[in-house]
């Protein structure tokens, strides 16, 4: 492997929860493809056969000597969440921690992280189901039982299933943009990735035909990012009232219309900023945010990052020859 590879360490115990283990290797092993390789491994605190929750086990090819080398040390979900966790991860996570590594939990992961003594004052979400155990479990912890997955520095947790899939989508995306992490999400054959502050349940599913609910709004909505949008006009648009129309839309997305079209808004600008030359302010404009200066500040708490800096790392338009 380069010495560009980033280093991703998933560590399981005893009842691991399988599919979170499977995910992350099909979520960041296509991000090579758009240059971001990443090499996953495996490990516990010993290496061999471990016994998963229900009829599965896992083979571990790998004991904790390889968390040293990783940038990102990922801790998956388990059966039983207060099992409690062996002093030997107990303290490599801990280590890891201090070293600066990037802290993942997975789901129920997330009580390992609280048995090594890594969440005090920390806000984490985790799986709807354990919420109140955790609060329970971790008295000074924040817990947010309704998102996708958090951030708080460099520790990020998720709601597990599906949200540890779009949180290995955002790290990807993190890491090396967005066509990168879209790359991922089509690999999976799963939806683009789906920012962190939308809610884990929404009141009915999304619907199944094209022309049911609001998906056609929607749709819509993705065509004309560049027009301006108000409320009243989406709701005409759906022949909805304006307080139907905003039920409705928070319903099927769990967001509100404002913050979906800033979301949607703010990932095609950051696709044209990595595929294409164009200047700050068309981008800007192209992508319907009212001023440059409004762009620039909605990108810069987003990413963290100028337009000009994002650009410069994750661009992806191929060199001209001279």
């Amino acid at each position: 492997m380069s010495e560009q590879t980033h280093e991703v360490a998933v560590v399981v115990q005893s009842g691991v929860l399988p599919f979170d283990v499977a995910a992350v290797e099909q979520v960041f092993a296509p991000a090579a493809e758009s240059g971001g390789p990443y090499r996953v491994r495996v490990c516990s605190d010993e290496s061999g056969l471990l016994a998963g929750s229900g009829s599965y086990s896992v083979h571990v090819s790998h004991d904790l000597s390889v968390l040293p080398e990783a940038r990102t040390v990922m801790v998956a979900g388990v059966a039983e969440p207060t099992h409690g966790v062996s002093p030997k991860i107990a303290s490599a996570l801990r280590s890891a921690s201090d070293r600066g590594a990037r802290i993942v939990g997975i789901g129920t992961g997330v009580f390992t992280l609280g048995q090594a003594g890594l969440l005090a004052g920390r806000q984490v979400t985790t799986h709807w189901r354990y919420s109140d155990l955790l609060r329970r479990t971790f008295p000074s912890v924040r817990v947010d039982p309704d998102a996708l997955f958090v951030q708080d520095g460099r520790l990020f947790t998720s709601a597990g299933l599906a949200g540890g899939i779009d949180l290995y989508l955002e790290l990807v995306r993190r890491d090396h943009g967005v066509s990168a992490a879209t790359t991922s999400a089509r690999y999976a054959v799963i939806a683009p990735p789906r920012s962190g502050n939308q809610t884990q349940l929404v009141d009915r599913p999304v619907p199944l035909r094209p022309r049911t609910g609001l998906t056609a709004v929607r749709a819509w909505m993705l065509e004309h990012l560049a027009e301006p949008m108000t409320l009243d006009d989406l709701a005409a648009r759906a022949c909805l009232s304006r307080r139907q129309f905003a039920r409705v839309f928070r319903s099927e997305t769990g967001v509100s219309p404002r913050q979906w079209v800033l979301t949607e808004r703010l990932r095609e600008a950051c696709r044209l900023l990595e595929s294409t030359a164009e200047p700050v302010d068309v981008v800007a404009r192209l992508c319907g945010f009212a001023t440059t200066a409004s762009f620039r500040m909605h990108l810069r708490r987003e990413t963290g990052m100028s337009p000009s800096a994002y650009r410069s790392r994750f661009e992806t338009r191929p060199a001209v020859a001279s």
